[in-house]
This record gives structure tokens, sequence and C-alpha cells, in this order.
């Protein structure tokens, strides 16, 4: 049996000795996206900044493809396939579009193929082509997070983690942006997704793991999305 994209075994993240994440276990199998959804403060971004090496786990493991990233840092993390599209976006404002782009080649495990994956992030995400010589700062939020996006592509992960990229958007918006999710699926990128749209996600994703103070505690499927009552006990749980 293979081993999965994405593995965390009782993973605790400690800040100042105070657990924010306690004990996740979770899996992202191939091609798969898996949600993560919670309160304010349960510890999703937590655990993504773990996987990529931003903050070290204080107990358990981390493994992509079954080897261990323990100890590893954020670049050499990257280089064996896992990218990270955080919070806010991080666009460089000052940056042409095109120039944004090109510092996720940096990522990169080889620049084979590097022009056709080009061409398939401009296809996913126009903006990239249309606006490659406009300011980064001058595009809406819509299209800067698309332009975070399409970067982490750029580096071919075979991990993407997205942490509240829905978050600021527009309603029209946040479904063109989960559709161009199903769509990057098909290219057997594995996908781990943080998400404040909670009933969207679970209708989404393959499964949607609840956390809440640091520590799983229900796993729903896209046939759960509309029970409102088992989400809302998991999230005051």
């Amino acid at each position: 049996m293979s081993e999965p994209a994405l593995a965390l075994e009782n993973l605790e993240v400690h800040y100042a000795g105070v657990p924010a994440v306690r004990g996740i276990d979770l899996e992202v199998g191939e091609g798969e996206i898996v949600g993560l959804v919670g309160p304010n403060g349960a510890g999703k971004s937590s655990t993504l900044h773990a996987v990529m090496g931003v903050v070290p786990p204080a107990v358990g493991d981390i493994r992509v493809r079954g080897r261990s990233l323990r100890g590893f840092s954020p670049e050499r993390v990257a280089r064996l396939g896992v990218a990270l599209v955080p919070e806010g976006r991080h666009i460089y404002s000052s940056l042409t579009v095109a120039e944004n782009l090109r510092l996720g080649f940096a990522a990169r495990r080889s620049n084979d193929g590097l022009a056709a994956d080009v061409a398939w992030v401009e296809s996913l995400f126009p903006v990239v082509r249309d606006f490659a010589r406009r300011n980064a700062g001058a595009l809406s939020g819509g299209q800067q997070q698309q332009l975070a996006i399409a970067r982490a592509l750029v580096a071919r992960p075979d991990v993407l983690l997205l942490d509240e990229p829905s978050l600021g958007l527009a309603p029209t918006v946040v479904e063109t942006l989960f559709a161009t999710l199903a769509g990057i699926r098909e290219r057997g990128v594995s996908i781990l997704l943080v998400e404040q749209r909670a009933q969207m996600t679970i209708a989404f994703a393959d499964r949607t793991h609840v956390i809440a103070n640091g520590r799983l505690r229900l796993t729903l499927g896209p046939g759960d999305a509309g029970d409102t009552d088992k989400l809302t006990a998991a999230y005051l749980s």
C-alpha cells in the first residue's frame, strides 16, 4: 500500500510552552482534497505552519510520502514538494505580477517542464498572463489570491497547503476559486484546505476535519454539509 501524500501523526505545536495543536492525526492521500475547519484560534494555521517547517513540532511527526519532515527548514520542505499559500496572500505589491510569479520558481526541484507549468497556471488564472506587467498591488483581492496560488503551483508541488483562500472574497469569486481547486486536484496535486466557509468546504472536500481547542473533534464527508447541529456541537466542544 502506497504512503499518503501527507500524514500528520500525533502532532503537537506549542508556543512558549502553551499547546496550540494537540495530538492531531490526519492524512491526505494522492490527489485528495482534505478540509480543516474550526473557530478562530483553533490551531488551523499552526497545523499548516508546522507542516511547512515554519514552527517546529513539539511532539509527533509530519511525513510526505513516508519521509519525515521533522527539523526541516521551510526551504527544504518546499524542495520536497510542499507549497503553502498563506493567509493574507503575502503578495509583493511593488513587484509586477510576472515578478511575483517567478518567485515560485525557486522552490522547484527541476526546471524540466517549467514552460508547460507556467502555461497551465496561466490557463487556470488568466490574470497572471493578462496583467503580467502590472504591479501586483493594483490587483483586486480575488486577483491577488489567484496570483498567490499560481505562484505556489509553478513550484510544481505534490502537496498544496491553503490557508483561508476565500478570506475577503466575494461569493461569486469564491465559487470560481473552489472550482479551480477541483481542476488542480485533477493534476494529481493533494490539497490540505484550511477554510472559514465550513459548510462549503465540507460539501467540496473528500473529507473535512473539525478542529477546536487544538484537537480534531469530528470528521465529516460531503453528505454531512447540511448537518449544522453536528457542526455547531463540534465547534463548541
